[in-house]
């Protein structure tokens, strides 16, 4: 036996001894890998070992030491994966709280893994019924947490794939993807190779159709309706400076001016382009008027102030429809709010203020909506991170044309942060077979087509702007569109049953 074989096999003798003695920091670093798998690295297939891992921890573990081995699987997994939330903090001169910040918020994502640890050990007998239960649990609870406490849908499982098995989501959304995904996974714990095998066929089945789909789809574009997105990449420690306001506007109507090849239909711009507020500002969209298109509209993110006599203001993160006789065509104000950036949960016992400009907190929107301005197909705004919320999205009731996702990742620096976001939002384009158009301050602009094929993009730091023309829908809702969450919730139903019938005789 060779030197190398040797010290292969007392490497894995190690690792295994590791395993078994320190099963917490196992489960912790297993977490942490399987972060790995997600934009922009996607090494999706270190899911298997991670998930796999987990199982075989739990196996025969009391319902408690479940719990404990979830939890330090979700805190190992959240922390690696949204460690760029510290960014922010620095960006706001907090620094010192953005560690806190990013443990605390993976210590809370942590309870929705504890359960799924907890109730596996609890119904769990044979290590069958775990790959079954683990893998419906963990499906169940990437949906809850899609909702609880406002929800934080970032980073789950189905979006580590490439957009081959992405197309997947078009019927049975993302959810159902992760549950997909984590099956197979978790499966290699099993100890059937059939098991192991069947699934493991079911995604590369999945992964063959979405590549057929991708290569029998037609690029189509509205050839009479010309956008030009603009990306500015402010520095966020400059965008609210009042003494650099006029200089930031300025550098948006400038690029909004250059000559365009083909007559403009629409301009846009991102979340907050406009930092003084429209109604306080009565000069404020004849300024903006000039850089509109000859006969189209501005579309911005701007701060809307509602004043109410005897209380204090409300102030809202909105869009505006500007169009060429400075009138305001339509508005939409963010339902969505981000926890800490636009308000402060708990704020009186927190004592703290919100990261963004500005004393008071956001105030939350009426209600998603769908705006229909001439010349330009009826669009759906999501303000920044309503794109990670498949919920946000209205549907075949009321189907829009395409997506304008306004956004502001300048916080998140050359981060994994843009990157996920952009690789979470392209899949509503997906889901829905309608075109996505990202325009980010700072962060990654990109015009996605129904298919969640990335046409066309500006990079992190890169400033100027995308001329081209608005993609088209695909002629029918998919199936996802018109019916949720519907396969999703069969898929579990099935899954817990095949895992009871699974049963001890």
């Amino acid at each position: 036996m060779s030197k190398l074989e040797v010290c292969t096999l007392v490497f894995i003798s190690h690792l295994l001894s590791f395993f078994l003695l320190y099963p917490g920091w196992s489960a912790f670093i297993f977490g942490a890998i399987a972060s790995l798998a997600f934009a922009p690295l996607h090494l999706f297939f270190l899911l298997a070992p991670c998930f796999a891992g987990l199982l075989i921890l739990l196996y025969q573990k009391t319902p408690k030491q479940g719990l404990i081995l979830g939890w330090l699987f979700g805190l190992g997994h959240f922390t690696a994966g949204l460690y760029w939330i510290q960014f922010a903090f620095q960006t706001a001169n907090l620094g010192h709280i953005g560690p806190l910040a990013v443990i605390g918020l993976a210590s809370i994502l942590a309870v929705f893994t504890s359960l799924v640890g907890g109730l596996t050990a609890l119904w769990s007998v044979t290590r069958i019924q775990q790959v079954w239960f683990f893998s419906s649990l963990w499906a169940l609870m990437e949906w809850l947490r899609s909702y609880i406490l406002t929800g934080f849908p970032w980073n789950l499982v189905g979006y580590a794939w490439d957009i081959s098995l992405l197309q997947t989501t078009a019927w049975i959304g993302i959810y159902g993807l992760s549950f997909l995904t984590v099956l197979a996974a978790a499966s290699f714990a099993s100890k059937s190779t059939k098991l192991i095998i069947s699934t493991s066929a079911i995604l590369i089945t999945l992964w063959a159709t979405g590549s057929y789909r991708l290569s029998q789809a037609p690029y189509l574009e509205n050839k009479d309706i010309n956008i030009r997105v603009v990306q500015a990449s402010i520095p966020q420690q400059l965008k609210w400076q009042p003494d650099q306001q006029q200089k930031n506007l300025q550098l948006y109507l400038s690029l909004s001016q250059l000559k365009a090849e083909r007559p403009l239909k629409a301009v846009l711009w991102p979340e907050a382009a406009v930092t003084l507020p429209f109604t306080e500002e009565s000069s404020l969209t004849s300024l903006l008027q000039t850089a509109v298109p000859e006969g189209g509209v501005l579309i911005t993110g701007g701060i809307r102030v509602l004043n109410t006599e005897g209380m204090n203001p409300k102030v809202y993160n909105s869009l505006f429809v500007v169009n060429s006789q400075a009138k305001i065509m339509g508005t939409y104000d963010k339902i969505h709010l981000t926890p800490f950036g636009e308000y402060v949960p708990l704020k009186n016992w927190l004592g703290i203020e919100k990261l963004t400009a500005g004393s008071l907190d956001f105030s939350v929107g009426e209600s998603q909506k769908v705006l229909d301005i001439a010349l330009l197909p009826p669009f759906q705004p999501l303000i920044c991170y309503e794109g990670i919320f498949p919920g946000s999205v209205i549907g075949s009731n009321s189907r829009a044309g395409w997506f304008v996702n306004l956004t502001n990742d300048a916080w998140f620096g050359e981060s994994y942060g843009p990157h996920q976001h952009l690789a979470i939002v392209r899949v509503r384009a997906i889901e829905h077979g309608i075109p996505l158009v990202r325009v980010a301050n700072n962060g990654i602009s990109a015009v996605i087509d129904g298919y969640g094929r990335i046409l066309h993009h500006l990079e992190l730091n890169q400033i100027g702007f995308i001329d081209f023309c608005l993609p088209q829908p695909l002629p029918q809702p998919t199936f996802y569109s018109h019916w949720r969450e519907l396969c999703f919730i069969i898929m579990i139903m099935l899954s817990l049953a095949v895992g009871y019938l699974c049963r001890p005789k």
